[in-house]
């Protein structure tokens, strides 16, 4: 199967096919191989986050996968910086993970002890243990056995078997977001937190230009649909960084001027549509809103009158939406498979059974998984949550909710919860949201597949 994906996206992303937009700078970079991480400074400083929420990564690059999400204002401890990154201390309330055959039951309540050392396992927010390969602890930082965890919750598989817990995380835990998204902290803040004035954030190194062998193909330009600037972050790796450095290294803080801070694309504009598409493109097929964001470019391309000082902008708008639309046939193919599969098998799981009785008896619009959107993320389009269904071997998005204020949805992302309201579609991008008058968490439902 992965043969066959490989073969369809190398016809759609062939010199042949992408020739048109080569010819006018305008070229996908997709699945490309980037520079290896770079060196972690150390540095000792205490920012906050702007007025934006912003994603935690596991790692200094957008292919590691989010752990949380801050909201603004938040205070964090930089400890670290690698390019556009700034390594920070975990806040707390982010947890780890830890399998379920490297600890023992100890005698008080909620309390595992170690069996052997373990680095534990940075948390996946979107697609929980299953998802979690990344060690949260760096070399020669791993907790020796006998150590006492704190567990938060418990993790069951498919047969409903426990496969590992949430564990309170140590003080050693660490993560990267941007550096664009921190900010100085104001005088009142400093004296509240009851720390010295700190450095702002240094502005991130601008990568030296190459040159392109003379016998290779040159590569591509980056996307640019229209005249508009962009930001210029370092490109993310292609590869998993070996180790980190011990958080226990010499501070050292330095002294630079305040980072410029660089206008974010206006929400729904050309170039915000280019970036959820690089976006999109370098998440996996059953997690990507592939579909939502095709009906977002068909929208835009449809605003773009045919008159020949467009057609650059319209022959990259419509190579986008046949790529988009190669991946989603390719998706939709893979997940008749599952289900057809699904089908000959044992009878519905305990997940699936809890969701039915409680849409039966409670009456609720749509149950399933809140979590954040990638596209729909409050900077490139407006800010909406995603239900997304559980309890299968597929996944697919329910519908959005916008938040608001009454019903508190940050404190509820990554649980399974119940909708009450209406389902709207939008028949220019036929996208399905809600009108929410009630969401509920659905403490009684299994978190299998968190």
């Amino acid at each position: 199967m992965n043969t066959a994906r490989s073969i369809a996206l190398a016809c759609a992303l062939s010199p042949a096919c992408l020739a048109p937009l080569a010819a006018v700078g305008v070229a996908t970079s997709l699945y490309s191989s980037e520079a290896a991480a770079q060196q972690i400074k150390a540095v000792d400083a205490y920012w906050a986050i702007t007025e934006r929420p912003t994603v935690v990564h596991c790692g200094d690059s957008q292919r590691y996968y989010r752990v949380a999400e801050l909201q603004p204002g938040t205070l964090v401890r930089v400890d670290g910086q690698s390019g556009d990154w700034a390594r920070i201390a975990y806040p707390s309330g982010i947890g780890a993970f830890v399998r379920a055959d490297s600890v023992t039951q100890g005698e008080d309540p909620g309390t595992l002890i170690l069996n052997s050392p373990s680095r534990l396992y940075a948390a996946n927010a979107v697609a929980g243990l299953d998802g979690s390969w990344k060690a949260l602890l760096a070399e020669g930082q791993a907790l020796p056995a006998g150590t006492k965890l704190t567990a938060l919750e418990t993790v069951r598989n498919q047969s409903n078997a426990i496969s590992g817990y949430k564990v309170a995380a140590p003080e050693a835990a660490r993560g990267f977001v941007l550096r664009s998204n921190l900010r100085t902290l104001t005088p009142a803040e400093l004296n509240a937190a009851g720390v010295a004035s700190t450095p702002a954030p240094a502005p991130a190194p601008t990568p030296a230009p190459t040159t392109p062998a003379a016998t290779e193909p040159a590569t591509p330009a980056p996307i640019s649909l229209i005249e508009e600037p962009t930001s210029t972050g370092t490109p993310p790796p292609a590869t998993r960084p070996a180790t980190d450095t011990p958080t226990d290294a010499p501070m050292v803080i330095e002294q630079r001027p305040a980072a410029p801070v660089q206008p974010s694309p206006a929400a729904g504009s050309l170039q915000a549509l280019d970036e959820s598409f690089r976006r999109v493109q370098s998440q996996s097929d059953a997690e990507a809103e592939i579909d939502e964001l095709r009906a977002e470019l068909e929208a835009a391309l449809a605003k773009v009158d045919d008159v020949p000082s467009n057609r650059f902008i319209r022959a990259g708008l419509q190579q986008r939406i046949e790529i988009l639309r190669i991946r989603a046939e390719w998706r939709d193919q893979m997940r008749a498979l599952e289900e057809r599969r699904l089908a000959a098998t044992a009878a519905t799981g305990t997940t699936e059974r809890t969701i039915q009785e409680l849409q039966q008896h409670r009456v609720y619009t749509i149950t399933g998984k809140l979590t954040t959107s990638e596209l729909y993320d409050g900077v490139r389009l407006p800010r909406m949550l995603r239900v997304q269904s559980i309890g299968g071997q597929t996944t697919r998005t329910l519908g959005y909710i916008q938040p608001t204020p009454e019903l508190n949805l940050d404190t509820k992302i990554g649980q399974t919860v119940g909708v009450v309201g209406n389902i709207i579609l939008d028949p220019r991008t036929g996208l399905r949201t809600i009108e929410a008058s009630r969401v509920e968490v659905l403490a009684n439902v299994p978190t299998s597949r968190e």
